[in-house]
């Protein structure tokens, strides 16, 4: 019974913290948010890896978001290699079930491309841009959210093939 009642409090106490760190962590990516809006990026960048450093623990989709944050606030910066850890870690943190996942999914590889194009690693910014529009495609979905992140794949594609002058494929 004591041992019943030492797991039940251990329990307790476990989601009462997870509670804290949500909530620290929810506070600390507003004022991330609110850098960002107004164009302090290093500022961003700084709040975004304080909460990573601080090991909140935090549900996975909230973990894919803050290093997808993190990936893009670095890619602005010019770290690119730490941006695509950063994007890296956020693919693995999500599942994918909801269609809140897969929207974050599918901006993160759409992120992956742009990052790769800047890197001039452009057959990989391509494999990303044609995941993304197969994801889409499978999907069946013909909301406008997914109609627009299907031209802006698209448009980023054709891009990489004008870069590389390979034209016939860019209008393609």
């Amino acid at each position: 019974m004591k041992l019943f009642l030492f797991l039940l409090c251990l329990t307790v106490s476990s989601a009462a913290l997870c509670q804290y760190d949500i909530e620290v962590a929810g506070e600390l990516y507003q004022k991330h948010l609110q850098a960002q809006e107004s164009g302090e990026i290093y500022e961003s960048y700084l709040i975004l890896s304080n909460i990573i450093e601080r090991d909140f623990k935090l549900p996975e989709y909230n973990n894919a978001v803050l290093h997808s944050s993190l990936g893009i606030a670095s890619k602005n910066l010019g770290l690119y290699e730490k941006a695509r850890i950063n994007y890296e870690i956020a693919l693995s943190h999500c599942n994918r079930e909801t269609e809140n996942e897969l929207t974050l999914y599918l901006d993160i590889l759409t992120n992956l491309g742009i990052l790769h194009r800047h890197l001039g690693e452009y057959s990989m910014a391509i494999e990303y841009y044609e995941e993304v529009e197969r994801l889409l495609q499978n999907s069946h979905s013909n909301d406008r959210q997914n109609l627009n992140r299907f031209s802006l794949v698209k448009l980023n594609k054709a891009i990489v093939y004008f870069d590389i002058r390979e034209y016939s494929d860019a209008v393609a």
